[in-house]
């Protein structure tokens, strides 16, 4: 008799491959289950191995949803662009289109590091400061590259603009009452408004 849904045959990859094999199941898994209910003996079977080797690999379950969050982190980073030669109104639309579609491909994942019981751990608590810290210094870059100075008021509207845009975004996805491009344009036009007002002159008095 032919079992319904035979697992994949084991092959043999070294450490390096068989690691990154896993990381990659267990993105795409989490992409459909949140992450306290994502089970490593699932990753196991879909690779055709078993769940001790990735226990060997990472020691901990909470390691290796760790470090699928750390990905998810980074896949962000990347996917942000503000150093292409367009005006500021451009390059910041298209930064939120880009952490908008990153936050809908892993909804699961960003809802993990900013909403869920992850966000209390000291690592993924690392994680988002690194993010942070990472998209505050190429905002800055971006407005210098604009003439304009960074400024205390400066660097202040800009780190409220990053959480600003994470918490807009993470709460349409949990509710989303207007359309992604409305949600893009009222971010977007937000904080540009935002950049601007800092950039103007301290009221007299």
């Amino acid at each position: 008799m032919i079992a319904d849904n035979p697992k994949p045959s084991r092959s043999r990859l070294d450490v390096t491959a068989r690691r990154e094999q896993l990381l990659e199941i267990g993105c795409q898994m989490l992409r459909d289950t949140p992450c306290d209910q994502l089970k490593l003996q699932d990753v196991a079977d879909r690779a055709g191995v078993s769940a001790g080797l990735i226990y060997r690999y990472f020691g901990s379950k909470q390691t290796f949803l760790l470090t699928l969050l750390e990905r998810e982190v980074d896949a962000v980073l990347a996917a942000i662009d503000l150093e292409a030669e367009a005006p500021l109104a451009t390059k910041v639309s298209s930064a939120i289109a880009s952490y908008i579609d990153c936050v809908l491909a892993n909804r699961n994942a960003h809802l993990a590091i900013h909403r869920g019981d992850f966000g209390a751990d000291p690592v993924v608590r690392a994680l988002i400061e690194k993010n942070h810290s990472a998209l505050q210094r190429r905002m800055l870059a971006m407005l210098q590259a604009e003439g304009v100075e960074a400024t205390p008021k400066q660097r202040f509207a800009v780190s409220a603009c990053i959480t600003y845009a994470i918490n807009l975004v993470l709460d349409w996805v949990q509710g989303p009452v207007i359309g992604k491009d409305e949600l893009q344009d009222l971010c977007a036009q937000s904080i540009v408004a935002i950049l601007i007002a800092a950039s103007s002159p301290a009221r007299p008095g």
